[in-house]
């Protein structure tokens, strides 16, 4: 079983599970005491995630992103991320790794 404390404390007990061919024997029970982290910050971002999943807006969920960020790594990284969900992505590829469809053809 599992019972939640306060203080972020997260309580799981039970047995040990035993193969059905042996004979069960008086056996310690097992619990465990353990610390829950909350990271608000992260059920945050989670729940927008969730959000834009549910809803099918994950091209304005990346847009936020790169807008958001002001890492230049990070806006590629949201800016790839989105063109994959985008119409035609094989161009916008091309255009985002800095090739033009026009100097391709003429190669």
């Amino acid at each position: 079983g599992v019972s939640f404390a306060f203080g972020g404390k997260l309580v799981t007990f039970g047995l040990p599970s035993t193969p059905a061919h042996q004979v069960p024997q008086p056996c310690l029970r097992l619990v465990f005491v353990s610390q829950v982290i909350i990271e608000s910050e992260f059920l945050r971002r989670s729940a927008e995630l969730w959000e834009a999943l549910e809803s099918g807006n994950l091209l304005n969920y990346c847009q936020d992103k790169i807008e958001q960020t002001s890492l230049q790594s990070e806006k590629m990284l949201w800016q790839f991320l989105k063109v994959t969900l985008e119409e035609d992505s094989r161009m916008k590829f091309l255009k985002l790794l800095g090739y033009s469809k026009d100097e391709l053809q003429k190669k």
